[in-house]
């Protein structure tokens, strides 16, 4: 019976985002745009925290 429950309130959420638009903004240019800037900010900051995967051997951690 809980699964029933769940499957109908699953059933009405996905109404209310038709009723409200949210899948026209989600296909709209502007969201487009805004994931794309995102992307480069997602990007951005792994390069500053994670480092540059494209840099030389020569900065390593390694003591000699």
């Amino acid at each position: 019976m809980k699964s029933v429950f769940i499957t109908i309130l699953l059933f009405a959420a996905v109404m209310l985002a038709i009723h409200f638009g949210v899948f026209n903004f989600m296909s709209s240019t502007a969201a487009y745009y805004l994931s794309f800037g995102l992307l480069i900010i997602v990007l951005l900051i792994a390069l500053k925290t994670l480092g540059n995967p494209f840099a030389g051997k020569d900065k390593s951690d390694e003591k000699k």
